[in-house]
């Protein structure tokens, strides 16, 4: 059962795991992903089969809701804070993010891709707070302090494998310049990194830089991934879990 198992680790009561090309979940009706998380530790009545959105025209784009355990949830993140309670994500290329909130060990858990991480303030201003990172923050811990909350960005393309060279691609990496040079691996070929971006959210939000950790290689490295860049069909994903224990 967990023979494609990637990854996993520890945060603070929740353990989460990275697993390498399986079927997508909307067309197993997530039994797979329901028993990846079984055999991690998740009560069967209490796991979210959450489909995440590509980008602002899918439902749920930005979005951090409440898990429905019994129908697939339509985000791009949840909520949960019960022992038990779990929930399972697919992505190719784009990074899941895990925060815990460890006054409460209330955690959010949401898919941060390109589109979701973009600032749609008209001024293109670094501080622009519309971006699911600060909704995932808000959505977690309201207006309390940011600072104690710990972070994960679990397996996505690198920097340096996500170019966008080409003239249709641009226009969507350079909506990232108010963010600073830090955020390219490479500028000439305008290599967006998503994990610095991420991280650059959630610092300017709050959360301190020590409290952010990543977890997976590569994406379109790693043979084993699903990688979206790399071409691999449509049908398969990496499937990320988190199991409240």
């Amino acid at each position: 059962m967990l023979k494609s198992l990637h990854d996993s680790t520890k945060l603070g009561n929740a353990l989460v795991a990275l697993f390498g090309s399986q079927r997508r979940m909307i067309e197993d009706d997530g039994i797979e992903a329901s028993k990846l998380a079984v055999a991690l530790g998740a009560h069967p009545s209490k796991i979210c089969r959450l489909i995440v959105a590509s980008d602002e025209s899918r439902p749920g784009f930005q979005e951090i809701r409440e898990p429905d355990f019994q129908e697939f949830t339509i985000a791009d993140g949840v909520v949960l804070r019960e022992a038990g309670q779990a929930s399972a994500g697919q992505v190719s290329d784009c990074p899941m993010i895990v925060l815990r909130d460890p006054r409460t060990e209330a955690y959010v858990f949401y898919h941060g891709g390109r589109p979701a991480l973009t600032p749609f303030c008209k001024e293109h201003s670094p501080t622009c707070d519309f971006t699911v990172v600060e909704n995932a923050l808000s959505a977690l811990c309201g207006n309390q302090s940011k600072e104690p909350v710990e972070a994960l960005i679990v397996g996505n393309i690198c920097g340096s494998c996500f170019k966008h060279d080409h003239a249709s691609a641009q226009e969507k990496a350079t909506r990232f310049f108010p963010l600073g040079d830090k955020v390219f691996a490479d500028l000439e070929t305008l290599s967006l990194d998503l994990e610095a971006v991420i991280r650059h959210r959630l610092v300017h939000a709050g959360v301190r830089e020590k409290n952010i950790r990543h977890m997976g290689p590569c994406t379109f490295e790693t043979p084993s991934l699903a990688s979206h860049r790399r071409g691999d069909s449509g049908d398969v994903r990496n499937t990320v879990v988190i199991v409240l224990q």
